[in-house]
């Protein structure tokens, strides 16, 4: 694994399978918090953690 340090609000750019995926981390108003905004084409699928780890355990999301 790697660790990249990059500036609040500047983009990082990742290349996986030539298929371009855009990162940007931004401070909140909440100390401690920060927020992320993904960019990436619709046919790589983006999840936070828990809902990956349902999907791979082919477990039904809530509500669905």
């Amino acid at each position: 694994m790697d660790i990249v340090n990059v500036e609040f609000e500047k983009e990082l750019k990742l290349t996986v399978n030539k298929q371009e995926i855009r990162l940007l981390c931004f401070k909140t108003d909440e100390h401690g918090n920060i927020k992320f905004g993904v960019n990436a084409p619709r046919q790589i699928a983006v999840n936070r953690q828990e809902i990956f780890e349902m999907k791979k355990s082919n477990k039904q999301l809530p509500g669905s």
